[in-house]
C-alpha cells in the first residue's frame, strides 16, 4: 500500500498547471507593462527634446538665451511665492558650479553646466537648484540667516553642510518645488 502512494505522489506533477499559466501571465504582463513604460519615458523625452529645439528655432539657436528666459520665468514664479524681490540672476560659474545665491550683492548664480537642457530631469534639476537658492534669499531677507552666522561649506565637511538648518530647509524646499515648477515651465515653452 505504501509503495503504490510512493508511485502516485511521484507521477503527479508537484506544481499544477494552473500554476504555472498565472505566474506565465503574470510575467507576460509585466513585460507588456516595462514596455509600454519604456514607450512612454521615450515620447516623453522625445516631447522635451523637440519642445528645446522649437524653443531654439523662435531664438535664432541661441541655447543660452532659451535657458536663461526660462530660468527668468522660474525665479519669478519663486519669489512671488516666497514673497521676496527677485535678485540679479545670471548663469555663471563665479561662486559655485550648481548655484549660490551671494546675498552681499543679492545675486543668484547659476552654474553653466545647468544651462545645457537636453532631457526633463536636466530641467528638474534646474528648477530644484533655483528653488533651493532662493528659499537661500528668503532666508536672508526673513533674517532667519545672517552673513555673520558661522557657515560650513561642502567642500570643508559636505556632511556637516548638509546637516545646517539653513540647507536643511533649502533642500527641502528645492526638493518639493522642482517637479511642479519643470512642469510649469514645460507649459509655457508650449506657449
Amino acid at each position: 500500500d505504501q509503495s503504490i502512494h510512493i508511485a502516485q505522489m511521484s507521477s503527479a506533477p508537484s506544481v499544477s498547471l494552473e500554476t504555472l499559466e498565472q505566474s506565465w501571465n503574470t510575467i507576460k504582463d509585466g513585460i507588456e507593462e516595462t514596455k509600454r513604460i519604456e514607450a512612454e519615458n521615450r515620447r516623453e523625452r522625445d516631447s522635451f527634446e523637440n519642445l528645446i529645439m522649437n524653443q531654439l528655432m523662435n531664438n535664432n539657436n541661441d541655447l543660452y538665451g532659451v535657458v536663461y528666459g526660462l530660468v527668468s520665468v522660474a525665479v519669478e514664479v519663486v519669489c512671488g511665492e516666497l514673497e521676496i524681490v527677485k535678485p540679479i540672476v545670471k548663469i555663471s560659474d563665479e561662486f559655485a558650479q550648481t548655484g549660490c545665491y551671494v546675498p552681499e550683492i543679492k545675486e543668484l548664480h547659476i552654474g553653466r553646466r545647468y544651462a545645457n537642457l537636453t532631457s526633463k530631469e536636466d530641467l528638474i534639476r534646474l528648477m530644484e537648484i533655483i528653488a533651493h537658492e532662493l528659499r537661500h534669499k528668503w532666508q536672508f531677507d526673513n533674517n532667519h540667516a545672517s552673513l555673520e552666522d558661522s557657515y560650513i561649506t561642502a567642500a570643508e565637511d559636505k556632511d556637516a553642510y548638509r546637516n545646517q538648518w539653513i540647507e536643511k530647509d533649502a533642500y527641502a524646499y528645492g526638493e518639493e518645488h522642482r517637479e511642479e515648477l519643470a512642469n510649469l515651465i514645460i507649459e509655457v515653452m508650449k506657449i
